[in-house]
């Protein structure tokens, strides 16, 4: 063949070429043969298990999320919802498991370790909620036994008091008492308080259980509840039958805490529970940071096996490519180059293209452009599942883009709270704060930064005035604060001397420091002040109720005893005008008793028709003594004016009231001018004016309202004018106050006229005398019964007593000669004053009913007419008599 034709040369040129496609061919088809191993190694199982473990991871960091929900739910609901995304993560999860194990059999242990530790946090999850619903149904259990608990003791404590008081008064008693009467007393006296002393004792055990730390204590609790429990049951069985009868009604709950389902049992499955779930919570932070870290070495891996493929792609292309160049240039260099810049160049400029692509992915670029995603060989399926890891990458990039806006939700949040919020290290640094911190301290914010030590900033407040103080506690130091606030959840109070109040309430943080909220509580403490201010005043009113009711009980003795003294000493003027100076006095001191009670309640008025001069003139002593030498006390009373109809305590009670506060406007001394007169449409006008510093335009409009005071702060009460302002207007009248700074206050009361009752001179104001008609008496103050019995006898009367209803009831079943029944309202039930009066009535309906007490206000319901002790022996004379000659007249009405 000649080879220097052009024909000849193609021709050979040709078949040089396609022995060396032949040859090239079969190398390409070797080397794509190898290469296509390696990339279905990744599309096959790298990149598919790679997007499984990042799916199982993000399933698992929402499970930890969801853990830490959990732990912070505040309720039962969220706690449920927060249970079912558990529930939904879990089944992905597994779909997830299932997937995989389809796409690679031989699954590795990486992967089978994420899912078991997910699923151990997941069970652990549902775990700490079924103990947290646990927690809070003992907490429960335990508040619901121990108010059961309280609910009887103060039953007992009902049942044992009044006994206790009755059988002091018999022990403590100045008049004479039998020897076996003393002796029981004093018998019964030991078995009450021992009772009384006991079930506080019980009580105490229960609330020292209530705060136990440990199963010993409670167990140790039990016990000394047991031996209380028996001495108790011991004493009770000393008390009187009837006590005992009564207290052992309330024994069944008492006694129920010795067995199983007690109180002390619920404390000790409390504390079984609390650390049941403490050491749920600290294996849950163990799986979550196991789960982490399980996560990330399965990332690191999975990026490692990648870009080891990649190499050996590369590292393929390069190997075949010298085998190819080799074995070409011993053909022809031309098919060599052809077969080059034809088959190896694209392949390897492709190659190239999806490494750096990958780089550039892994390095964390978000745009990147893919080559060879349309290409149908294996460079298309690794642009393809570069794609996919791309776009897994992308979500993964998206997630920590969320939990970013989510911090700066948090931060924003924190920003904008009405409370102030601080966290600090272990160290005891300050690492976050927001402003509303600075602002409540007046803190300034050059002066804090992360990492101050939290010793600076407690200087900074000490160096202010600022004081600290235990929540309800005594005060403390600074140090002690910061080294608490470590170790448990604690409250403190910080004193400004502003007088603003700021509540601290810290939680330790597991890894060390702590969390704290401020909150400014001025006004809520000041809430609470008056509140506690309130309930103190209405227990000082109780108590000035019983001490009101025992003095006039007493008052009431002396009362007769003076008026049978003075009737005895007709013959001693002098002796009889001390015994009558000695009755002014018991008088004076009924008034003063009268008024006291008014602190306690409001009282029912009792009108009736009072000279209002002499009513002032029998006061203007007690005034001058009361209001000092420096105020000079003037009265300017018209004469003859008529009666006006109210109440003359509550009266006296008002002038009283108006005369302390012209004394207050009057402290350098001064006149206290106390005047009457008629005025328009009949009305009779008391005028009380002082010559003090006077009122403001603008406070004169206000003094009537209840709490508002002109008096500087611990002076007054705010409640004298809007009392007065009070009485006057129930009792038809009207008030007017002017004043003029400087020139002193003038306050007019106008009341009407009575109109059925005018004073008219000459009226027979003889005491009115008895004419033998048999009166039963009925007291269980023996005293207050032999002074009523005496007096009643002077008096004209033949007198039967009886110092409990019982025996009343039996006198009168045995005589129906009484003509009256003069008993104490408040005798001992069943039968106390207005069931005797009932039971008495039908026994004799002819029978007159008379009541008394010492307590007058509390028996506004009696359907009888009764006398408030002590009673004037003019006032008995004549509500005897009256009620005698009205039950005889009604009488023989019905007889007619």
């Amino acid at each position: 063949m000649n080879l220097t034709g052009i024909k000849a040369r193609l021709t050979l040129i040709i078949a040089i070429a396609s022995l060396a496609v032949l040859i090239a061919s079969g190398t390409a088809l070797w080397t794509i043969g190898d290469i296509q191993g390696e990339v279905s190694e990744i599309t096959e199982k790298e990149f598919p298990r790679t997007a499984s473990a990042l799916t199982l991871a993000l399933i698992g960091e929402r499970l930890q999320r969801h853990g830490e929900s959990l732990m912070t739910a505040a309720g039962s609901d969220d706690r449920d919802t927060i249970q079912n995304l558990i529930g939904a993560d879990l089944s992905a999860m597994r779909s997830q498991l299932v997937l995989l194990r389809q796409l690679l059999p031989d699954l590795r242990g990486a992967e089978e370790q994420l899912v078991l530790l997910s699923s151990d946090l997941a069970f652990n999850l549902t775990s700490m909620r079924q103990n947290l619903e646990t927690q809070t149904e003992l907490e429960l259990s335990v508040l619901y036994k121990r108010a059961q608990l309280m609910d009887q003791k103060e039953g007992i404590l009902q049942v044992l008091g009044p006994s206790v008081l009755a059988i002091n008064a018999i022990v403590t008693a100045t008049d004479a008492q039998s020897a076996e009467v003393l002796t029981k007393a004093i018998s019964s006296q030991d078995a009450l308080l021992t009772s009384e002393r006991l079930i506080n004792s019980l009580m105490v055990q229960v609330l020292l259980a209530e705060r136990a730390t440990n199963a010993e204590e409670v167990r140790q609790r039990s016990l000394s509840y047991q031996r209380t429990l028996q001495q108790f049951l011991n004493s009770v069985g000393n008390l009187p039958k009837g006590l005992k009868d009564r207290v052992q009604r309330h024994l069944g709950v008492l006694e129920s805490q010795t067995t199983d389902g007690s109180i002390f049992d619920i404390k000790t499955q409390l504390l079984s529970t609390v650390a049941l779930l403490q050491a749920t919570i600290d294996q849950t932070r163990g799986l979550a940071t196991a789960l982490d870290q399980e996560v990330d070495i399965l990332l690191a891996n999975d990026q490692r096996s990648i870009m080891e493929t990649s190499g050996r792609i590369s590292d393929l292309f390069v190997t075949h490519t010298v085998q190819f160049l080799i074995s070409s240039l011993l053909i022809v260099l031309l098919l060599v180059v052809l077969a080059y810049s034809l088959i190896a160049r694209p392949i390897v400029k492709n190659a190239m293209a999806l490494t750096r692509a990958m780089t550039r992915i892994a390095s964390g670029e978000p745009d990147v452009t893919i080559p060879g995603l349309q290409r149908k060989d294996e460079m298309g399926d690794i642009a393809r599942a570069l794609s996919v890891m791309k776009d897994t990458i992308a979500r993964i990039h998206g997630l920590d883009k969320e939990l970013a806006e989510q911090s700066q939700l948090l931060i924003t949040t924190l920003d904008t709270m009405t409370d102030g919020f601080t966290v600090y290290d272990a160290n005891a640094e300050l690492v976050a704060w927001n402003p509303r911190f600075l602002s409540l301290y007046n803190l300034q914010s050059n002066m804090i930064s992360a990492g101050t030590p939290i010793r600076q900033v407690h200087a900074s407040l000490a160096r202010q005035g600022i004081r600290v103080f235990e929540l309800h506690g005594p005060e403390t130091d600074y140090p002690t604060v910061a080294r608490s606030r470590m170790l448990v959840p604690k409250q403190f109070e910080l004193r400004a001397p502003s007088g603003r109040i700021i509540e601290m309430r810290s939680t330790p943080i597991p890894d060390g420091g702590h969390v704290t909220i401020h909150l400014d509580v001025t006004e809520q403490r000041s809430a609470e002040e008056r509140v506690r201010q309130a309930q103190k005043m209405e227990t000082v009113g109780e108590l000035t109720s019983g001490l009101a009711h025992e003095f006039n009980n007493i008052l009431a003795v002396i009362a007769g005893n003076l008026n049978i003294i003075e009737r005895g000493l007709s013959d001693d003027p002098r002796l009889k005008e001390r015994a009558h100076k000695a009755m002014g006095a018991v008088e004076r001191a009924t008034m003063q008793v009268e008024r006291l009670v008014m602190f306690s309640r409001r009282q029912k008025l009792s009108p009736e028709d009072v000279e209002i001069n002499e009513l002032i003139s029998g006061l203007v002593q007690l005034f001058q003594y009361s209001l000092g030498p420096d105020i000079e006390v003037e009265t300017e009373l018209e004469a003859d004016l008529p009666m006006i109809r109210v109440d003359p305590v509550q009266l006296e009670n008002a002038l009283m009231s108006l005369a302390v506060n012209a004394k207050d406007a009057m402290e350098k001394g001064g006149t206290l001018t106390i005047s009457t007169a008629t005025g328009p449409d009949n009305s009779i006008e008391i005028t009380v004016a002082d010559t003090g510093i006077g009122i403001s335009e603008e406070a004169l409009q206000k003094v009537i309202n209840p709490f508002f005071t002109t008096k500087p702060a611990g002076k007054g009460t705010g409640l004298g004018l809007s009392m007065v302002h009070g009485f006057v207007s129930q009792s038809g009248g009207s008030i007017d106050i002017t004043s003029e700074q400087g020139k002193g206050t003038k306050v007019l009361m106008r009341f009407g006229a009575s109109l059925e009752h005018v004073s008219q001179p000459g009226i027979d104001v003889r005491t009115p005398r008895g004419q033998g008609e048999l009166v039963l008496v009925v007291d269980n103050d023996l005293g207050v019964l032999d002074v009523t019995a005496a007096q009643l006898e002077a008096l004209g009367y033949n007198v039967d007593t009886a110092a409990a209803g019982e025996e009343a009831l039996a006198k009168l079943k045995a005589n129906p000669e009484f003509k009256l029944l003069y008993s104490e309202a408040m005798l001992p039930r069943p039968w106390d004053g207005e069931a005797l009066a009932k039971e008495a009535k039908g026994l004799n309906p002819d029978l007159a009913i008379l009541l008394t007490s010492a307590e007058l206000g509390a028996l506004d319901h009696v359907p009888h007419e009764c006398l408030q002790k002590p009673v004037p022996e003019r006032v008995l004379a004549r509500a005897v008599h009256d009620q005698i000659r009205r039950k005889a007249s009604q009488s023989s009405a019905h007889q007619t």
